[in-house]
C-alpha cells in the first residue's frame, strides 16, 4: 500500500490500534505511539499526565529520521544504523538529543565515529554541542595538526576562537623546544669539541656544538610542518628512521644515534602528551 501523507504510516510498527497518541513528521506522515513508552523512554515528550486533547502532535523531522529514533522506544532488537549514510545519522544523533532519547544517544555517537575523518568537523559541532567529551577528543585528534584555514572554513563560528587558541598552544610547544636548544651554550666555549653525549648533565644537554644545533633547527620546524598527529607520533618515536641523514657531531664512518636528536625528541613529545585538550579551550 502506498503511504501518503493523509493516512498513518502504514505496513510498519508505528501503525497500532491500542495507541493513545499520534505524532506527525515534518513531511505528514502519521506515528501512531503509546505514551507511556514516550514518558519512560525520553525526557522531552509529554508524559500521560498532560492531555494532548487528541491532537496530533507535530514534529520538525522528516518520517524517516523518526522512524529510526521511534524504533528505540519498543523492547525489541535494534539495528545499529551500520547502513545509513552520514546524513542520517547526524539527523537522528540530533533528534535523540532534542527529545532526550537516551538510548539513541549512545549508539548514535558511537556510530558517528565511523565518519571520521571525513566530517571531523561537524561531528565536533556535535559533540561539543551535547558535551561528548570522549567524541570530542577523537574528532580533534582528527585534524589537530590540520593547516588552520582549511579547517577554520568548514567549523561553525562558534569553534574558531576555541580551535585557533588550541592551534597556539601547539605552535607554543614547538618554539619552547626551538627556543631550548637556541640557548644551549656553545660546546666550541669548552676546552675541546668533544661528541655531543660529553655535554650532558642530570638535567639534559648543557651544550651543543653548531653541527647538531643547525641539523636540530631544521628537524623540529621540519615535524612542526607535519600535518597527521600519528606521523608526527611516528617520528618522534622513531626520530632516525623519520630523519637518516640526520649531520651529527658524532656522525662518522659509522652513522650513531645522535644524543641531542633523541633528547629533543622525546622532550616534545612529552610537551605535546601535556597539551590541554581541546575542550579546555572551549
Amino acid at each position: 500500500m502506498q503511504v501518503s501523507a493523509e493516512q498513518p504510516w502504514i505496513n510498519s510498527r508505528f501503525t497500532l490500534h491500542d495507541s493513545d497518541i499520534e505524532i506527525r513528521s515534518a513531511d505528514g506522515f502519521v506515528f501512531q505511539l503509546h505514551r507511556i513508552l514516550l514518558e519512560t523512554a525520553t525526557g522531552a515528550f509529554p508524559g500521560s499526565e498532560i492531555d494532548t486533547r487528541g491532537e496530533i502532535v507535530e514534529l520538525t523531522e522528516p518520517a524517516n529520521i523518526l522512524g529510526i529514533l521511534f524504533a528505540f522506544l519498543y523492547p525489541k532488537k535494534q539495528s545499529d544504523l551500520a547502513k545509513e549514510d552520514f546524513s542520517v545519522i547526524m539527523a537522528v544523533a540530533e533528534a535523540a538529543e532534542k527529545y532526550e532519547m537516551f538510548s539513541a544517544m549512545t549508539l548514535c555517537s558511537m556510530r558517528l565515529t565511523k565518519f571520521l575523518p571525513q566530517h571531523a568537523p561537524e561531528i565536533l559541532a556535535h559533540a561539543v554541542k551535547h558535551h561528548y567529551p570522549s567524541l570530542i577528543h577523537a574528532t580533534v585528534q582528527c585534524f589537530a595538526r590540520s593547516p588552520f584555514i582549511p579547517v577554520m572554513e568548514k567549523l561553525p563560528l562558534s569553534l574558531v576562537v576555541p580551535f585557533a587558541r588550541y592551534q597556539n598552544a601547539w605552535r607554543s610547544t614547538f618554539g619552547e623546544v626551538l627556543d631550548k636548544i637556541k640557548n644551549l651554550s656553545d660546546s666550541e666555549r669548552f676546552t675541546t669539541p668533544l661528541p655531543c653525549n660529553t655535554y650532558y648533565n642530570n638535567s639534559g644537554p648543557r651544550a651543543v656544538c653548531r653541527t647538531c644545533r643547525c641539523s636540530l633547527f631544521t628537524i623540529v620546524l621540519d615535524l612542526e610542518a607535519i600535518d597527521s598527529l600519528e606521523l608526527l607520533n611516528d617520528a618522534l618515536l622513531s626520530p632516525r628512521q623519520k630523519y637518516p641523514r640526520f649531520i651529527c657531531c658524532e656522525d662518522g664512518p659509522k652513522i650513531s644515534d645522535c644524543t641531542h636528536l633523541n633528547y629533543f625528541c622525546g622532550v616534545l613529545l612529552e610537551k605535546i602528551r601535556q597539551i590541554p585538550s581541546f575542550d579546555t579551550f572551549l
